[in-house]
């Protein structure tokens, strides 16, 4: 995560076992697809916690954590589209073809924006930031409107019932927002790191929210 390796291991490590036990506990395949998608989102925290642990750039480590980082970054909405657009139903034809439009929009937008990017290969802290900055992100404006788009969106399109994917799309904005506020630079580690606390936060909202 953004602040140092131990933190990194124990957000994710604790992260985890909330996902699996929301999984075994509550048994049903839309808590499935909710666990899949935070799952991906918290694996950004092994890439930064390698990261961490080797933050020498041009090590092969470093470089391994950055690509990973990377390619688990840009590929949460995807993440997101595939698993609720098979694991759960109940939503209409027109509400997955819009979805279906704006996944792909998205993939365009992150494949040409890669011919722009030239620093993937280190993942470390700047000089103005005491936590790691996503280098992939600086100008990047149409392809991070699109992301916000997707991971937003997404939810409130193909998830039901409403409740959780309206919970859903409001956790994301509101720890965007205090990631914004909280942080002028490495805001995407912010991010990130705070959405590892969905998982606890669900396993508790499901019952209220679904069952």
């Amino acid at each position: 995560m953004c602040f140092d390796e131990k933190t990194s291991w124990i957000t994710f490590i604790v992260g985890t076992l909330f996902n699996v036990l929301g999984i075994y506990y509550y048994q049903d395949y839309r808590y499935t697809a909710v666990a899949i998608m935070w799952e991906w989102i918290l694996l950004m925290q092994v890439f930064d916690a390698i990261a961490w642990r080797y933050p020498e750039c041009g090590s092969t480590q470093n470089k391994f954590a950055a690509r990973g980082a990377y390619i688990a970054n840009m590929t949460q909405p995807v993440v997101i589209y595939l698993v609720m657009i098979l694991l759960t139903m109940n939503v209409s034809t027109s509400n997955k073809v819009i979805s279906s439009v704006l996944i792909l929009a998205y993939i365009c937008s992150v494949l040409y924006s890669s011919q722009e990017i030239n620093d993937v290969e280190c993942l470390r802290r700047t000089e103005q930031c005491s936590n790691l900055q996503y280098s992939w992100w600086d100008g990047q404006n149409v392809t991070l409107f699109l992301y916000f788009v997707c991971v937003l969106g997404l939810p409130l399109l193909l998830f039901r019932p409403m409740s959780f994917a309206v919970y859903t799309s409001s956790f994301i904005s509101a720890i965007f927002v205090l990631s914004l506020f909280l942080y002028r630079c490495g805001v995407a580690s912010v991010w990130c790191w705070f959405a590892a606390f969905a998982p606890v936060l669900n396993f508790f909202v499901w019952n209220k929210l679904v069952c």
